[in-house]
């Protein structure tokens, strides 16, 4: 009897390149394959005939069905016993079935798995092979039980559990950092079947072993982010325009294009600013800042390799220069080739108002409030 199989995860290929990094915000949903319920690959027996037991239904075969007392048929081919019906006993090849006889047919019998359902293990943290793996140690998150379609696929929304292993808590002295951990998380699957089995007469409940999601013998993790996406997006919730892999140029998750305090400023405190994006590629990775004054003219340009921190969601840092008007940021790699789309910021922002905990900044014709850093509201 085949086991059940993953047809589709929480994964888009696009363009030749694959990705499996995902809003944790929209569902992460797995589908699972079955061949035993409610359309059932098992062989068939010819029914013969079908006499009567005691006003029951007795199904006349040619061999055995294997079937034993208390299990379940399903008969098909008939004109009045249709369906799955409990085997009340069985008399050599004749099964006498929960189901009062009418008149004699042929048809066919095959066993009925009784309250199948589909049982899913969901773990997240992060892969044993990362180099931050221990900060945030895979684990078994909980078990979903779920019944298959009319088609023998059962979708599972594994959300609700993978986002237990994300926060957004803003922590720069990880020692992962720039690579954020709070923001993201490793996730898979394991899947088993359960239904009813009779053992020496009494009905049991059968679970299989569980089989991890894998390809030719690897587990396929998929990622989530602390992240969402618009309604109508094309890639649904996959991140892939954000992700830097291959020969994409990936987009910045961050989408505004001017910072909550000014970097325009001597105060060096009020650097902690950055733009954020998913790298799957991180080794010879390189940060290009320009920074230009009001005219467009430019000041100065910082080329600095990003810290190798493994695959994850990266927190960017700007930088400052005083005196600059905006900057232009881009992520390039080894060789000069860009591997994010360039990013304009507005650092001139000037602050209006100032006090130990509020910061009121102008911004255009509006202000904004902020309170340590956090915009508040805009103030028309």
């Amino acid at each position: 009897m085949a086991l059940p199989t993953v047809s589709a995860r929480p994964e888009k290929t696009i363009n030749a390149i694959v990705s499996r990094w995902n809003a944790a915000n929209l569902p992460l949903q797995y589908s699972i394959s079955n061949t035993k319920w409610p359309t059932n690959s098992d062989a068939t027996v010819a029914i013969t005939s079908i006499t009567s037991t005691n006003g029951n239904a007795t199904l006349q075969h040619g061999s055995s069905t294997g079937l034993v007392a208390k299990e379940w048929v399903k008969v098909a081919g008939t004109t009045n016993y249709n369906g799955a019906h409990q085997i009340l006993s069985v008399s050599t090849n004749a099964l006498i079935i929960d189901f009062p006889y009418g008149a004699s047919e042929t048809g066919t019998s095959q066993k009925y798995y009784n309250n199948y359902t589909s049982m899913v293990r969901v773990y997240a943290g992060i892969d044993p092979a990362h180099t931050h793996a221990a900060t945030k140690p895979i684990a078994l998150i909980g078990t979903i039980e779920q019944r298959p379609d009319t088609n023998d696929i059962t979708l599972v929304d594994v959300r609700d559990y993978v986002k237990s292993k994300l926060n957004t808590n803003y922590d720069s002295s990880q020692t992962s950092w720039p690579n954020d951990l709070n923001g993201w998380c490793d996730f898979y699957i394991s899947f088993a079947e359960r239904y009813d089995l009779v053992t020496a007469g009494v009905v049991g409940n059968f679970t299989s072993a569980y089989t991890n999601d894998t390809t030719t013998g690897l587990i396929n993790y998929c990622h989530a982010t602390n992240s969402a996406q618009q309604f109508g997006y094309a890639y649904g919730g996959n991140m892939f325009e954000y992700l830097v892999k291959s020969t994409n140029v990936a987009k910045w998750l961050t989408d505004f294009d001017e910072p909550d305090s000014s970097l325009n400023e001597p105060d060096t405190t009020l650097n902690d600013f950055n733009l954020s994006v998913i790298l799957e590629r991180s080794a010879l990775v390189y940060i290009w800042v320009e920074f230009f004054d009001f005219n467009g003219f430019s000041l100065q340009t910082n080329n600095t390799l990003l810290t190798d921190d493994g695959y994850g969601l990266y927190r960017i840092p700007v930088g400052s220069f005083y005196g600059a008007d905006y900057l232009i940021l881009t992520l390039k790699g080894n060789l000069g080739t860009p591997l994010t789309t360039s990013k304009t910021i507005n650092i001139s922002c000037p602050v209006t108002t100032v006090s130990d905990k509020f910061r009121l900044l102008e911004d255009g014709a509006s202000f904004r409030l902020l309170e340590d850093g956090v915009s508040l509201r805009l103030l028309e």
